[in-house]
């Protein structure tokens, strides 16, 4: 769930340079993004690639969030923000991402309630990375660099995840 609720909050709070007026829309995108390809991740890992070790799985995460954050570094232009709909680069690794962050999540008590509360979880993240650089705006508008903040803290939790 942790990575679950990570890779929300970045992609939360890199929806925040989205043009404006598309936040929530934006939100809702990668939730339902997140939604069909988390569970489709999470059903494959938990059913037939069951065999597959979870030190593979955190290998093969950690890769697509370097991969991810190289993508979005490229990607990034300061009127369209990190998501445009032409961007197939972006957009594939951030549903490798989704379907190894769903691969991570094992069941707990059934696989419906354990779905349900990642999707909540996802849900929470989003709004809380928006927020949160939402909130880091409004004190340093004018920082140049303030948009990979997001990038910097996945970095860092996605390898201390890692060891």
């Amino acid at each position: 769930m942790l990575a679950v609720f990570v890779i929300a909050a970045v992609i939360g709070a890199l929806l925040f340079y989205q043009r404006l007026g598309e936040g929530p829309r934006w939100l809702v995108v990668m939730l339902v993004i997140f939604a069909g390809v988390g569970y489709f991740g999470f059903a494959l890992r938990n059913g037939y690639l069951s065999f597959v070790l979870e030190g593979w799985v955190l290998t093969f995460w950690f890769l697509a969030t370097l991969a991810f954050i190289a993508t979005a570094m490229m990607a990034y232009r300061p009127r369209f923000g990190f998501f445009r709909r032409d961007d197939y680069r972006t957009w594939a690794s951030v549903i490798v991402l989704f379907f190894l962050s769903g691969a991570l999540v094992n069941v707990w008590m059934s696989a419906v309630f354990t779905y349900i509360f990642s999707v909540l979880v996802f849900a929470a993240g989003l709004m809380i990375g928006f927020l949160a650089q939402n909130y880091l705006y409004s004190y340093w508008p004018r920082v140049e660099w303030l948009p990979y903040v997001p990038l910097l803290v996945l970095i860092f939790v996605s390898a201390g995840k890692l060891l």
